[in-house]
């Protein structure tokens, strides 16, 4: 699903992954937190999905959609003063 240096941001995707009812652990070599190793494939975690979560986890994780009109300002003469 993802790889990360760290354990840090694999733990937060997999938290987020969770709360939305998707099954999602980290894997990482146990000794690498422990020896402050971040960097190489002994200090990579990764996030890891059921095969059958994984459309709905990459869905899950994608970013939203600013392009939606719905969600923008208005311009500074469409306020109303007070």
């Amino acid at each position: 699903m993802a790889t990360s240096s760290g354990v840090t941001e694999p733990a937060m995707i997999a938290e987020r992954l969770r709360s939305l009812d998707i099954p999602a652990a980290v894997h990482y070599e146990s000794g690498a937190p422990a020896m402050g190793i971040t960097v190489g494939t002994f200090g990579q975690a990764r996030v890891l999905v059921p095969e059958s979560f994984f459309d709905r986890a990459v869905n899950a994780l994608e970013p939203p959609d600013y392009d939606d009109e719905s969600l923008l300002l208005p311009e500074d003469d469409e306020f109303d003063e007070p």
